[in-house]
């Protein structure tokens, strides 16, 4: 063990297909926005924004995107983590991360007879005797498999997916989903109204100044991690099961449920608002994740009007941030309510990459 050497040097890095992957989306966005992305091609300093946070890889990762939409110009990002790190300065969000509610339910889990027949079944795959690796431990090597896929690792190199031929994966995939869930999803109301800065900036004050502005094509992209991209999709709403993912409700949720962490976040996760000005029906808002529009949207039909997702979000507008923040002000953690209706979704021009790019 004394000579052996991480093959892995990119865990603060992007990889180079992080790097491609980005810059290929770059390309598609311009292809599907030209004359929204000219903005950027034209630096009108009036119709555009390149934000990042203080790590290096988000950075990064706009860089990669945008010299897919123009590879001969030099960008220069601003860093602005109050927005796009929101998760770093909330005292009570840190207090459900660590209260032993939060893993309850993954501890649960954890104890069913699915997760023990799968981890059973590794360990044996291993030659290992029984309780020789946690339940963490296996679901972390599951992990680090489906990382080594999506970096362009050959996985059999090194070992980390050969132990899970001819293993039930399901209980992992659940697990994995349930992680996201109760760290930044549903599993919270904190999760999810702690993204208020991030709302307000996009929604009323991009959104919004564009509606009132002479300039017709306003572009930001925002670059961030999957704890901005998510809690912001499930602040509209997006991907929500009727049920809440519960160590009881594998069974029910196996195979029909919409969140699945490799659909709501995946590698170079994204989400973009567009606000389309229809000259009939006044502004517009569109929201797509992934490059995908998705039907799971609160109005019954498109378009869905920029005044009614607004008014619906209004408690994001006026959020404080700071008093919500403050673990005296909240009445201990507090589990997501699923009998109320959350704030429906959004649509705007924004969009989420690396592990959270933005758009407007």
């Amino acid at each position: 063990m004394t000579s052996w050497v991480n093959p892995f040097p990119f865990s603060e890095e992007l990889t180079p297909p992080g790097e491609l992957e980005l810059q290929l989306m770059g390309k598609r966005f311009l292809a599907r926005y030209p004359s929204l992305m000219e903005a950027f091609r034209l630096s009108n300093p009036n119709a555009t924004a390149f934000y990042a946070t203080s790590k290096k890889r988000t950075k990064d990762s706009g860089l990669s995107f945008l010299k897919g939409v123009d590879p001969n110009r030099q960008w220069q990002s601003q860093e602005d983590n109050d927005v796009l790190r929101f998760f770093d300065t909330c005292p009570a969000y840190d207090e459900t991360i660590a209260s032993p509610v939060h893993g309850q339910e993954l501890e649960a889990f954890q104890r069913s007879a699915p997760m023990q027949r799968a981890i059973s079944q590794v360990l044996a795959n291993m030659r290992l005797p029984a309780q020789a690796l946690t339940p963490t431990e296996v679901a972390e090597m599951y992990g680090i498999c489906g990382s080594l896929i999506a970096s362009d690792y050959d996985p059999a190199k090194y070992g980390w997916c050969t132990v899970f031929e001819g293993v039930d994966v399901d209980p992992f995939e659940y697990y994995s989903d349930m992680e996201a869930y109760y760290d930044s999803g549903y599993g919270f109301s904190i999760n999810y109204e702690s993204a208020c800065p991030y709302i307000k900036k996009v929604l009323f004050n991009n959104l919004a100044a564009a509606i009132d502005s002479s300039i017709t094509n306003r572009v930001a992209l925002s670059f961030a991690h999957a704890e901005t991209v998510i809690p912001v999709i499930a602040a509209f709403t997006l991907y929500k099961d009727p049920d809440p993912l519960t160590s009881s409700n594998y069974e029910a949720l196996k195979t029909a449920r919409q969140w699945k962490i490799g659909r709501v976040s995946p590698h170079a996760a994204n989400v973009a608002f567009l606000l389309w000005n229809c000259s009939q029906s006044g502004h517009a808002l569109q929201i797509v994740v992934n490059e995908r529009i998705d039907p799971l949207q609160p109005c019954s039909k498109w378009p869905c009007s920029f005044q009614y997702v607004s008014d619906r979000m209004r408690n994001y507008a006026k959020c404080n941030f700071s008093a919500m923040c403050t673990v005296a002000q909240r009445s201990g953690v507090e589990r997501a309510s699923w009998n109320r209706l959350l704030l429906p979704l959004l649509l705007c021009l924004s969009l989420a990459a690396s592990r959270r790019l933005g758009m407007y």
